[in-house]
């Protein structure tokens, strides 16, 4: 399983389960989003996370899961059993270190064992690691896992795109690695010990504009056991979680009533689709608290709005709805997301480039150079402001920056001239994913025209680590895709998502009507799309 592949899962609702197995780490960076040291104590119990990732069954098993700390590798064993029962029921299972034990370069038989049980392997590298893991040693380790024949990724932390540490760790790894290992570049946001070393973020919309929150997809174990449904480190740590966003506990909770809460809510599936400021300027008439993820939690105390929100976003409508934001985001892509929530001139990294030519160099660009800037064509116009926190360690899938994942992408890869997104309307009636239209009225959640995104079919097989294996409800079984090596099937994943099953998205082009042309139902008043605008990412904590 490849970065890409892993990344492109991040806005599937349930497509991934993100799990903290400790928050103790033996290294002591600066950054740490979570606080991590070697005396913290807390974490989950053993015997209730076996117990929950055991009830994933073969048809809402999450597509991959996640392992994340603090230090996993503390947990080797854990870490293998959890592995094993995740991939039993079909899931693949990544995990990012901190690299602790390559500090000579070696990696050790334990924990070798449980990194060639896992899909993908990833390494958190940055200044503050450096000083405490030298950076060769990190390579060497590398070179291993990879010899061993599992998919490696390194995640860079610096200060922000013009940070010299960055251009140097980028051009290192291209060059050791010869494009080998995809990066996941991220900037240090102020939480936990970072506080003091990050500026506070700007404000974000102001609920005019749909601002999709991407953190609410993948449901969060924290290191108590509580089950989030947004991985931005203040919801984790805070206690008690608002009520909107928790799902449950692994002590008392498996994983269908997790996954059926997450999907079913009707405040979550707005919030994947609009993000919270506007749903404070559609049903209230308070003014929502400042920051982006602030009023995300004050929602919690704003009935009215959760009212509405549940009159609007229940049943076949709400389902529908999630559907539509989900598409629009896999099929724009892995590194229109990134730019969103990493560092946005290295999203690019985050594919494979053994295509490269010589001197690292890259069609489009340099290896390690800007990415292309994001589209002109944003949904609802323009790009969603992200979240005020990073994720669960600060990271898309649980890294260690605190770098925030934000709203929908609508750009291609860079390098790549993105196609000019149909415009949908937002209210949709059907149970079903429409197909893409010319421009309609979009009077609906998000206050502007939404993106388009390409009809897909259902019942598709999963690529990756199926090898031939066909999903429950496939009409043929997939070809196997390229063992261990991690090479993912052709086209976008299979995933599941509120409640769809979905064949592999292919990113192909969607043709934009001219928008003199607009096809109108009959009796509806046609709406022009409105002005391009790109509202200021929100990194307050709120």
């Amino acid at each position: 399983m490849d970065l890409a592949e892993l990344i492109g899962l991040r806005p599937v609702p349930c497509g991934g389960l993100l799990v903290a197995l400790t928050r103790r780490c033996p290294l002591s960076c600066a950054h740490c989003s979570t606080d991590s040291s070697p005396t913290a104590a807390e974490r989950p119990d053993a015997g209730q996370l076996l117990r929950f990732v055991g009830s994933f069954g073969d048809r809402d098993r999450p597509e991959v899961v996640m392992l994340t700390g603090g230090e996993p590798l503390l947990l080797p064993e854990l870490a293998a059993r959890l592995a094993a029962l995740a991939r039993a029921a079909g899931s693949r299972v990544a995990l990012l270190s901190g690299m602790f034990f390559a500090r000579d370069g070696r990696v050790p038989d334990r924990i070798m064992r449980t990194i060639t049980a896992l899909d993908h392997f990833s390494a958190s590298l940055d200044v503050h690691h450096e000083r405490e893991v030298p950076r060769a040693g990190v390579f060497s380790a590398l070179r291993a896992v990879l010899d061993a024949g599992i998919p490696v990724s390194v995640h860079l932390t610096g200060t922000g795109p013009d940070d010299p540490y960055l251009a140097d760790a980028v051009a290192d790894v291209r060059r050791v690695f010869a494009g080998r290992v995809p990066l996941l570049v991220n900037e240090i946001r102020p939480l936990g010990r970072a506080r003091g070393l990050a500026p506070a973020t700007p404000p974000g919309p102001d609920g005019t504009l749909a601002a999709p929150c991407a953190l609410a997809a993948w449901p969060v174990v924290a290191f108590d056991g509580t089950v989030a449904a947004c991985c931005n480190q203040w919801t984790v740590d805070r206690r008690p979680v608002p009520a909107h966003l928790r799902l449950g506990h692994i002590a008392a909770d498996d994983w269908p009533a997790v996954r059926a809460r997450a999907l079913g809510s009707p405040v979550l599936r707005l919030l994947r689709a609009v993000g919270p400021q506007r749903l404070h300027a559609r049903y209230t008439s308070a003014p929502a608290p400042s920051g982006y993820c602030r009023s995300c939690h004050a929602l919690a105390d704003r009935p009215d709005v959760l009212t509405g929100a549940a009159r609007d976003a229940s049943g076949r409508v709400g389902a529908a709805l999630d559907h539509i934001t989900t598409q629009t985001q896999l099929a724009a892509g892995p590194a229109a997301l990134l730019r969103r929530m990493g560092c946005g001139r290295y999203a690019h990294l985050v594919e494979r480039q053994e295509e490269a030519g010589p001197a690292g160099e890259r069609a489009g660009g340099f290896t390690g150079g800007p990415a292309a800037g994001p589209s002109a064509g944003e949904f609802s116009g323009g790009p969603a402001a992200g979240p005020s926190d990073g994720g669960l360690s600060g990271e898309p899938f649980g890294g260690r920056s605190g770098a925030p994942p934000a709203g929908h992408p609508a750009g291609g890869l860079s390098g790549e001239p993105p196609a000019p997104p149909t415009v949908l309307s937002a209210e949709v009636l059907s149970g079903e994913p429409p197909a893409p239209r010319t421009a309609q009225s979009a009077e609906g959640f998000s206050g502007a025209p939404a993106a388009g995104q390409p009809a897909v079919g259902g019942g598709g097989p999963r690529g990756g680590r199926a090898r031939g294996r066909s999903r429950p409800g496939s009409p043929t079984a997939e070809p196997p895709a390229q063992g261990r090596a991690g090479q993912p099937a052709a086209g976008r994943p299979a995933v599941p998502d509120a409640g769809f099953r979905t064949a592999p998205v292919t990113r192909r082009p969607v043709t934009a009507t001219p928008a003199a042309e607009p096809a109108v139902p009959p009796g509806a008043r046609p709406t022009a799309p409105p002005p391009a605008q790109r509202p200021v990412e929100d990194r307050s904590r709120g």
